[in-house]
């Protein structure tokens, strides 16, 4: 990983941080054979292959160490979790389940977050003069969002804090902090107001495991 990107996942976690995610300007990224997309590790590739095996203790090892290239701590993964390339970056207390990512492009995630389960998150599409060009884009999701199940979240999507976005959604543009969205495409449809008892509980009591600060 170079100088830059570290310092690119730095700036853009530190917004999310300080709740300014909506402010963040995702950064388009275009890739043919002569600009191959990055990747954070080609270890994280075999692990996740490992991770797909129906080999109990194999699978359970693999998991540990796909948690541990994701960054953040307290990560939970599901059976059927996959990611193309690793570019992932998690802040502590994230449930990613079974969350198929097609990660061309960096996709940052608060603390927090929650998906549910059969989740897509898709930084990418082809160039429509050039099937050969991959055209991708960030996807900046706030703190203790949570994705519910069978939700699409399309290229450069910003999603602010404490926002739920309901099942079967299509996440085509931004949505902005503390709404309830949904539909294709998905659109706020009422204010929420989830505050810091969801993020202080829902660890403890789901997955069995002390939120980390």
């Amino acid at each position: 990983m170079n100088c830059f990107t570290l310092e690119r996942n730095k700036h853009v976690m530190d917004l999310i941080r300080t709740g300014r995610e909506m402010e963040v300007e995702t950064l388009p990224s275009k890739f043919t054979s002569h600009n191959p997309i990055p990747t954070k590790s080609n270890l994280l590739r075999i692990w996740l292959s490992l991770h797909k095996m129906d080999l109990p203790i194999l699978s359970s090892i693999a998991r540990r160490q796909v948690q541990r290239q994701l960054t953040g701590s307290n990560i939970v993964i599901a059976p059927g979790f996959r990611c193309l390339y690793g570019n992932i970056t998690c802040d502590n207390n994230v449930a990613l389940h079974d969350t198929f990512f097609v990660d061309y492009a960096n996709v940052y995630i608060g603390k927090g977050v929650g998906f549910s389960f059969q989740n897509l998150v898709i930084t990418s599409t082809h160039d429509l003069c050039d099937m050969k060009t991959v055209l991708a884009n960030e996807i900046i999701i706030g703190e203790n969002v949570w994705i519910t199940s069978r939700v699409i979240i399309l290229p450069g999507v910003r999603i602010g804090r404490n926002s739920v976005i309901g099942a079967g959604s299509v996440v085509s543009c931004d949505i902005p902090p503390n709404v309830f969205a949904a539909g294709m495409p998905a659109k706020p449809i009422k204010t929420i107001d989830r505050g810091s008892l969801y993020r202080q509980t829902h660890y403890s009591k789901t997955y069995g495991i002390r939120e980390t600060h």
